[in-house]
Order: structure tokens, then sequence, then C-alpha cells
């Protein structure tokens, strides 16, 4: 009491302004508000819906990178590449990563993360699928195939960006490092 009155303050103050004010942490008809109301984040069972979703992308993610790798042996020998070339071929991935992780995060925090992977994750999956249609696109494959690897790194450089922004904005501060360390083991998974 003597603290209280030494800062100026009453006891009751704050039952005095609650009483003032009895619509303060209520809804219109005095009852109170739920945990939805302008709630940005999303529930629990929804944040696990995409956590898993979210991993799945990941090792989808992975598995679609180190496809080509595996396959760059025998495509060398069919089309009688150097191994220049195939690291050409295999390079030009990671330069396309490269240029799209700043972007990425800019254009995902201003139209929403979810929508930039969902575009990224159906061009990159059509490109892996059509793989072996491209590497046959044209008279050179090695123009073809460095293409299209370049603009697989364009598409998959915006995922963790993606994720990044999505996190911010729909996971709650103290559930996010969950969220990511478990959407971050599909690239081991994958």
């Amino acid at each position: 009491m003597a603290v209280l009155q030494k800062h100026g303050k009453s006891p009751g103050a704050d039952l005095v302004s609650l009483k003032s004010n009895p619509q303060t942490g209520f809804g219109g008809n005095g009852t109170p508000k739920k945990w939805t109301d302008n709630n940005p984040y999303w529930s629990r069972p929804l944040a696990r819906v995409w956590t898993a979703v979210l991993l799945l992308g990941t090792c989808l993610l992975y598995c679609a990178r180190v496809a080509m790798p595996i396959c760059a042996v025998s495509m060398a020998e069919q089309f009688s590449w150097s191994k220049r070339e195939s690291g050409i071929v295999l390079g030009s991935f990671f330069w396309g990563y490269c240029f799209t992780q700043v972007i990425g995060g800019y254009i995902s925090d201003r139209v929403g993360g979810e929508k930039i992977m969902l575009l990224s994750a159906a061009a990159w999956g059509s490109m892996t699928a059509f793989t072996p249609v491209l590497a046959h696109f044209c008279s050179q494959p090695i123009v073809s195939m460095t293409l299209c690897r370049f603009l697989m790194g364009l598409l998959q450089g915006v995922h963790y960006p993606s994720l990044a922004s999505l996190c911010s904005q729909k996971v709650p501060e103290g559930e996010r490092g969950f969220l990511m360390s478990t959407v971050g083991s599909g690239s081991y998974l994958g």
C-alpha cells in the first residue's frame, strides 16, 4: 500500500478502469473474446498439418535437387559430355539458386510465402518430371540441360526465404523453432 501511494497510484486503479470500461477484453455482448479474433497465427492443429506438408515439400525439393547429379554420369556417357561440360550443367543450378535468395524473401513478404512456395514447387516439380524430354529438346542437350538446371535453381531458391516468411507471419514465436527444425530435417530425409 505504501509503495502504491509513493508512486501516486491508488490500490484499486486497475479495478476502477475495468468498471469504467467493462467491454475491455470482452466481445460486443460481454462474452470473452475468442483466440481466433484478429489472430494472424495458425491454430495448433492447422500448424501440425502445415508442418507435415512443409516437411514433405522440403523432402521433395531435395529429391528433385539430387536427381540430376545422380543421372549426370549416364547422361554424360549418352551425350558424350566431358567432365567440364558435366560440371557446367550441374553448377548452373547453384547460379540460379543464389539469384533468388533475397528476391524470394522480399516477394514472399509482400505476396505471401505459401503462394510463392506453391507456384515455385509446381514449376520445379514439372521441370523435374520433364527433364528427360528437355534433354532431347534441342540439338545440343548441354544447352537445354544447363538452362533447365539454372531455372530449377531459380525456382528452388525461393523455398527457404518463403518458408522463413511464412513462419514469421503464421507461427507464434515460441513455436517457430520446432517448425523450422522439423521442416529443415526434410533436407536430410530427401
